[in-house]
């Protein structure tokens, strides 16, 4: 602890003299403080590609702050644009790991310090068609960009920012958002989990045999071919729920304790409920509105 406190001390008192010389020059640097001190960085930052060797079979993220996109391509490759720290990225036995952990990146000038997010890029290249045995990305803050994707199992996890997934086929996938967004289209999996506290969730063209959806506070709509067991639940905001497969294929447990129920535009109070069907949709909201059309 006392190492930490000396450190963020020094840090403020060079930082400090570093601004009132940018003030003076009207010069602006940036640097970042780490457990080793601070590291002065480059206001220009240029891509760095790294062409694989061997083909790449799995896929870990691990990042604070970060914009990853997946796409697709002749080769395997990895696209990294840093402004601080190099991230560690390495391929063994098909297993391709990105690694970066650190504090915001600080700039001093003549108006003051700033901080940037988002400064770590990350571009993937796949071959078209390829199938993963597993894709998980975990970031801080920042953005998830994926089109066009085939893995075993897929988990999508971002704290503070945006979640995107498109043309995905996979067995198990995964997205949560503590704070953000979550927008999925063309999504085939047996099986599906989204998680968000506070946030809108936006999934469209999905095709699944389960589906769990769970959301604290914010708007959640969903849409496809909704087979096997269903369950949707939520505290405050609106669920809509379009399912391509018809009413007498499902049974029902649909309720919310302030707000209404409406079932193919017609009103249904506080709830609605049938029995029978080889599939089930249940959704249960505390505070809103649900909406459901077969």
């Amino acid at each position: 602890m006392k190492t930490i406190i000396k450190v963020a001390f020094i840090s403020m008192v060079i930082g400090a003299i570093l601004m009132i010389a940018g003030a003076l020059t009207g010069a602006a640097r940036a640097f970042q403080i780490t457990n080793k001190g601070i590291n002065f960085i480059s206001n220009n930052a240029e891509p760095e590609i790294i062409y694989m060797e061997g083909e790449i079979t799995s896929i870990h993220i691990n990042s604070s702050l970060a914009g990853i996109e997946f796409i697709e391509s002749d080769r395997y490759a990895v696209e990294i644009t840093h402004y601080g720290i190099k991230p560690a990225a390495s391929l063994e036995n098909g297993y391709l790991r990105i690694t970066h952990e650190g504090l915001p990146i600080i700039a001093f000038g003549p108006f003051g310090f700033s901080s940037y997010i988002n400064e770590y890029r990350y571009k993937i290249y796949l071959p078209k068609d390829v199938w993963l045995k597993k894709v998980s990305v975990s970031i801080t803050a920042g953005s998830v960009d994926i089109n066009g994707l085939k893995s075993g199992d897929v988990v999508l996890s971002c704290t503070a920012g945006k979640i995107t997934a498109v043309n995905v086929e996979t067995d198990v996938f995964t997205a949560e958002s503590t704070t953000g967004s979550i927008y999925l289209e063309d999504i085939t999996a047996k099986a599906m989990t989204l998680d968000i506290t506070a946030g809108e969730v936006d999934a469209q063209h999905l095709t699944t045999k389960s589906l769990r959806v769970e959301s604290t506070t914010g708007n959640v709509s969903l849409g496809g071919a909704l087979y096997g067991s269903n369950t949707v639940r939520g505290t405050a905001g609106r669920v809509r729920v379009r399912t391509t497969l018809p009413k007498e294929s499902y049974s029902c447990d649909i309720s919310t304790t302030t707000g209404n129920v409406t079932i193919d535009g017609k009103n249904e109070g506080f709830g609605y409920e049938r029995d029978g069907g080889e599939n089930s949709l249940r959704v249960n909201l505390t505070t809103g509105s649900v909406a459901v059309d077969f």
